[in-house]
């Protein structure tokens, strides 16, 4: 199996993105929750493992004291070119705040383009997604074992660093049919 390697989980079906109105005269907020400890993904293909598998990410995979030690982007759908939002050792325009349900993001609207596209899409509805991009040891981060029906399941116990939270037009999980479909016939995830 490979180590370290970058990985990305995408949150739609129990997180929202949401823009929350400031006061007058101040920027609006983009907030959700990047991470759910103890959620349960849907099946999503392993190319390490060969096969399908659900995966949950423990409480104390990620925690402040790691959030504060790295560089964390907001963007759009992973695009680092489409930045709205960083944290560098825990300082900066993202704010990041491990609680008990799990890792929640929020930053001011930023007055850019990309700033001004995010919040407009949110507030539409065509963005609603959370997602993020981490890796970890699989010797040493996670254990492995099967469910009753024989499915692999990962458990992901520590993670090696976190490189972005990111607002997704198309999420994994979503239920739009064109989307779903196409995962669907790729074989990702079950119909």
């Amino acid at each position: 199996m490979m180590e370290n390697k970058h990985e990305i989980r995408t949150y739609s079906d129990d997180v929202n993105v949401f823009v929350r109105a400031s006061e007058e005269g101040k920027p609006d907020v983009i907030e959700g929750y990047a991470i759910v400890f103890g959620s349960r993904s849907k099946l999503i293909y392993d190319w390490a493992a060969g096969e399908k598998i659900f995966e949950t990410i423990e409480r104390g995979a990620v925690t402040q004291e790691d959030i504060d030690q790295w560089d964390i982007r907001a963007t759009l759908d992973h695009d680092f070119n489409q930045l709205l939002a960083r944290s560098i050792n825990g300082k900066g325009s993202l704010t990041l705040v491990v609680d008990e349900r799990g890792v929640k993001y929020s930053f001011e609207v930023p007055d850019t383009i990309d700033g001004k596209r995010a919040a407009e899409r949110i507030k539409r509805g065509e963005l609603y997604g959370s997602s993020f991009m981490f890796s970890f040891d699989e010797k040493t981060g996670c254990t492995y074992s099967r469910d009753k029906d024989g499915t692999l399941c990962r458990s992901v116990k520590k993670f090696e660093c976190m490189y972005d939270v990111s607002i997704v037009q198309n999420p994994a999980y979503q239920a739009s049919s064109v989307s779903r479909r196409s995962l669907e016939d790729a074989g990702f995830i079950e119909p």
